[in-house]
């Protein structure tokens, strides 16, 4: 019985992971590389931008001396703007799935006739 109740305990089934330390272990890799290709990306992101002259800095809206605080509040910016993305995506999905044949809001064509603002109703089972 060597490897019978072994290759549970370990958190294996028939070569396959079933989670546990294995799962949490991949999170934290995964999270690991993230973090590193986003510290890989902010320096890559200062090194460009402080080659570049006072004047260009200005003509972009940044300053030398405010350098590293410019490029940390973007890239918290870019990290609030996935939030929201994937907050977005989350609520698309959860509607997809509670009523796929329900009516869809449609924005009118350019040029036609309905008021901006209107609610158009679309009939799925007419097309």
């Amino acid at each position: 019985m060597l490897f019978g109740k072994h290759r549970r305990a370990n958190g294996f089934e028939n070569g396959r992971a079933r989670g546990g330390v294995w799962r949490r272990l991949s999170r934290e890799i995964q999270y690991l590389a993230h973090e590193w290709r986003e510290d890989r990306d902010t320096l890559a992101i200062k090194r460009a931008l402080s080659k570049l002259s006072d004047r260009r800095l200005h003509l972009i809206g940044l300053r030398r001396r405010t350098l590293e605080q410019d490029i940390r509040r973007m890239m918290w910016d870019i990290q609030a703007g996935r939030t929201i993305e994937a907050e977005v995506l989350q609520i698309l999905d959860e509607a997809d799935r509670r009523d796929t044949s329900a009516d869809v809001l449609m924005l009118p064509k350019p040029g036609s006739k309905t008021r901006p603002g209107a609610v158009i109703q679309f009939d799925a089972a007419r097309s």
